[in-house]
């Protein structure tokens, strides 16, 4: 079940990442140096992805660092990896 407010985002947490669906949004936390999503360790692929569903998850991953607005995760990437 996704949380409204992910249960790491209510302390401090340096990274949020967000992926929207239709009928959905996952949240989740990097936690050290994982990303935690329902409690679990995932990796950006397998929370941007869902069943037959094959997405870039550069393209529908979105970070918020504390301060900032939300943006894609493909836009903080260095210029010469896109």
């Amino acid at each position: 079940m996704d949380h409204p407010i992910p249960i790491g985002l209510r302390g401090s947490v340096l990274l949020a990442l967000r992926v929207t669906m239709p009928g959905r949004v996952r949240h989740a936390a990097v936690e050290g140096h994982h990303i935690i999503y329902n409690g679990k360790p995932v990796s950006p692929s397998r929370l941007a992805n869902t069943g037959d569903v094959v997405r870039n998850a550069w393209r529908v991953v979105w970070l918020k660092l504390p301060g900032e607005e939300w943006e894609r995760a493909a836009d903080r990437r260095a210029p010469w990896r896109t």
